[in-house]
C-alpha cells in the first residue's frame, strides 16, 4: 500500500511512530483545560482524543511524565 505525505503526517502526529514530548506537552495542555485538581479515566482519554493522541499507545513512562508535568 502506497501512502501520501499527508497520511504519514497524520500518523506521525497521533503517536503511532512513536510518543514524543510533543504529544506529551500536548496532553498536558489538554488535561489543564480541563481544570481539574483529579482526572479520571475517561477525562484523560478525552483529553488525549482532543490533542489528537490515541490514549492505548501511552506507555507507564509516558503517563509517568505526563503526572510530573502535570504536578510539577
Amino acid at each position: 500500500m502506497n501512502f501520501e505525505p499527508w497520511m504519514l503526517a497524520a500518523i506521525d502526529e497521533a503517536g503511532y511512530n512513536g510518543i514524543e514530548e510533543r504529544h506529551i506537552d500536548r496532553i498536558v495542555g489538554e488535561v489543564r483545560k480541563l481544570g481539574m485538581s483529579e482526572v479520571d479515566r475517561g477525562s484523560f482519554d478525552l483529553a488525549c482524543r482532543r490533542a489528537m493522541v490515541d490514549p492505548s499507545l501511552l506507555s507507564d513512562g509516558d503517563i509517568a511524565k505526563i503526572q510530573r508535568k502535570l504536578n510539577g
